[in-house]
């Protein structure tokens, strides 16, 4: 179930995204990805746009940054 793997999730998604950008999928543009069968929840929690993406986004690169310094 997801609620019992939420690490595994994570770090496939973050795996995904970096694949994707490293062959050049991302056109700086907003792309979603379907395919698995979540319940959907639409709370301002939830709710995500452009700026609340963007912001995310750069959350997770320096979160990377810190667990993954370069060398």
């Amino acid at each position: 179930m997801r609620k019992d793997n939420k690490d595994g999730f994570k770090s496939l998604f973050i795996a995904f995204r970096d694949f994707s950008k490293q062959l050049n999928l991302y056109g700086n543009k907003v792309v979603a990805v379907d395919g698995s069968k979540l319940r959907g929840q639409n709370s301002m929690k939830n709710n995500y746009n452009i700026r609340k993406v963007d912001k995310h986004l750069l959350y997770i690169e320096n979160q990377l940054k810190e667990y993954l310094p370069s060398h």
